[in-house]
């Protein structure tokens, strides 16, 4: 709980304060280090060798290493005052890599956002996701 509520701290931040370089670094600062008391919350709910079974299981071992990865380095960025826009950027990535990273925990929840896509943006050219898709299922 205290996890997202420090996310959701942030983003409340952001909103009042308006999209100014302090207000997005702070948003990126509470966020990720809400993200990281809820991974260590379910670390505690289900102990640590379980949620690491979990994490770096063969279908998402390299979605969780970006995912944790962009934490990292998103966080680190905003911290050190590096220039705003990279940071929108990393989060902005972070983000996808966390939605990739949780949808590989619901029944075919990576399929449903390659369909997305290939209906969507992909529209045109729809078998531009068939990469995607083999490495996903």
């Amino acid at each position: 709980g205290f996890g997202y509520i420090l996310s959701f701290v942030g983003t409340m931040m952001l909103v009042a304060g308006g999209p100014t370089a302090e207000t997005i670094r702070n948003f990126a600062a509470l966020y990720i280090i809400g993200n990281f008391i809820a991974i260590g919350a379910t670390l505690f709910l289900i102990g640590p060798g379980a949620q690491c079974k979990k994490m770096f299981d063969k279908t998402r071992r390299i979605s969780t290493c970006v995912w944790l990865s962009t934490l990292i380095i998103t966080f680190s960025i905003a911290v050190a005052g590096v220039d705003v826009g990279f940071v929108v950027m990393m989060l902005i990535i972070q983000i996808a890599a966390s939605i990739w990273y949780s949808a590989s925990y619901i029944p075919y929840g990576r399929r449903f956002i390659i369909k997305l896509f290939q209906s969507t943006c992909f529209s045109p050219c729809p078998a531009a996701c068939d990469p995607v898709i083999k490495i996903a299922t």
